[in-house]
């Protein structure tokens, strides 16, 4: 779950760097965290699940 969650800050940082010179790549990249926020959340949270199963 903290991978995802490295790589989500990474990602909020470098775009919103990019936003002060480009702000349409802001509102695309908006839209693109909606979309893919809770489908990693669901990654991580079935990803730990499976872990629990194998032990």
């Amino acid at each position: 779950m903290k991978k995802y969650l490295k790589t989500m800050i990474i990602l909020v940082l470098t775009f919103f760097i990019a936003s002060f010179f480009e702000p349409t790549n802001f509102m695309a990249f908006g839209w693109g965290v909606l979309i893919s926020f809770p489908y990693l959340l669901y990654k991580g949270v079935e990803e730990q699940q499976y872990k629990e199963v194998i032990q």
